[in-house]
């Protein structure tokens, strides 16, 4: 299952690695955070965040959401929305692969978990802490990826 949904991604990594978007581990965790989280059920999470808004204030800030599932309490504090609550722009963001990657980036580099080059170290961070199943998807991930820029690496030589 992990497999197709890679190779779905596969156009959108080649996408962001043509926009200078080359961080593998961003990429990995933005692979694997949308594999649990499938486009219907993003959309279901959006539904929830408007919902909480209306009824659960408090709640809005720890709801996970996007591409890379990052917390709305991120997008804000990093800088990519202004206030928790939904409109068009910050939807469209959502489904955006360049916000995504540019929202993981920042939370991911902002403590130089990045620089440690460890998908447990950077799993953990990103998720809290990191099951065998959610290793062994980075990790497959992870391997994928790399396969795929030496593709796209060569094609752009060549």
């Amino acid at each position: 299952m992990i497999e197709k949904h890679f190779l779905n991604m596969s156009n959108d990594i080649k996408f962001l690695i043509k926009s200078n978007r080359i961080n593998p581990y961003v990429h990995v965790i933005m692979i694997t955070e949308s594999f649990f989280r499938n486009k219907p059920r993003m959309i279901g999470e959006v539904i929830f965040w408007y919902w909480c808004t209306l009824f659960f204030p408090r709640r809005v800030a720890s709801i996970s959401i996007g591409i890379c599932q990052m917390q709305i309490r991120h997008w804000i504090s990093l800088g990519f929305f202004k206030g928790d609550k939904p409109t068009i722009a910050k939807i469209i963001m959502l489904f955006d692969v360049i916000s995504n990657y540019d929202v993981c980036f920042s939370y991911l580099n902002s403590n130089d978990i990045l620089e440690s080059e460890s998908l447990i170290t950077i799993g953990t961070y990103y998720r809290g802490r990191i099951g065998n199943y959610y290793y062994n998807t980075l990790q497959y991930c992870f391997t994928q990826l790399t396969s795929l820029e030496n593709i796209t690496t060569s094609n752009t030589i060549s």
